[in-house]
């Protein structure tokens, strides 16, 4: 019988296989990067999570900066625009955020601690879900996830006390809940966001512990809240009439 170590390791082996696999020709190498992460989250989630490159919006027509990986859901809320290259996606919907760089260090840390803030910074509206009951209830705003991605470490050990300082510079606004270096392994902030709390696992263990503390740390967030339309469409400028009785 094949034992549950034998079976992470064989996924690990099969991770690594899909983030290095060849992607269309004539790409960056940090777009290679990226899409890989995306095709391996979204390959790894359940259907419920979207994965995709773009901007978090909300209904006062703030825009957070550029994410690498928005994991989002598609139930509440649907897409506002898409273009080739991104999609615009309400902060209603946004359960995660994560930037892709090469290496673990102080400059990518702190550009994904940024993108963290301008994404958290935004307003989220929701309204009441009505359950197959009949009974409605409205869900509180999440605060989103944010994290960093890379193969590389800059740091030598990986998380010791740069990393450390790092999260405590970054504050609430800028925390990073979870990161990878793969030479390097993975680290997790536990939900309660005691950071001095945070785990960590080796390189040889670091894309299945990533895969599955990330899927731990977006059950924990639950259902994200339905978007308030009416909000949006008043903040849009979008007025409505009854329509009027017919002639008697």
């Amino acid at each position: 019988m094949t034992s549950i170590a034998e079976l992470f390791a064989n996924q690990q082996a099969k991770l690594v296989t899909e983030l290095f696999s060849p992607v269309s020709h004539g790409t960056t190498k940090g777009d290679t990067s990226e899409a890989g992460w995306r095709k391996l989250l979204q390959s790894f989630l359940p259907g419920r999570y979207r994965v995709a490159t773009g901007f978090a919006v909300d209904h006062l027509g703030n825009v957070s900066l550029q994410n690498d990986i928005v994991i989002y859901d598609e139930q509440y809320s649907p897409l506002l625009w898409t273009n080739d290259h991104a999609v615009y996606i309400p902060i209603e919907s946004v359960y995660a955020v994560l930037e892709v760089k090469q290496t673990l260090d102080l400059t990518a840390f702190t550009a994904a601690s940024e993108k963290a803030q301008a994404v958290r910074s935004l307003t989220a509206t929701s309204a009441p879900i009505t359950h197959l009951t009949g009974k409605a209830d409205v869900k509180q705003p999440i605060t989103p996830l944010a994290g960093l991605l890379t193969q590389h470490c800059g740091w030598n050990p990986p998380f010791g006390d740069p990393l450390v300082d790092a999260m405590r510079k970054a504050g609430a606004a800028g925390q990073l809940d979870i990161g990878c270096a793969l030479e390097g392994g993975t680290w997790v902030i536990p939900t309660d966001g005691d950071y001095e709390s945070s785990v960590v696992v080796g390189a040889e263990h670091s894309l299945v512990f990533l895969s599955m503390q990330l899927f731990n740390l977006l059950q924990a967030l639950g259902t994200v809240p339905r978007m308030a339309v009416p909000t949006w469409l008043e903040a849009g400028g979008v007025t409505a009439s009854r329509l009027a009785p017919p002639d008697r």
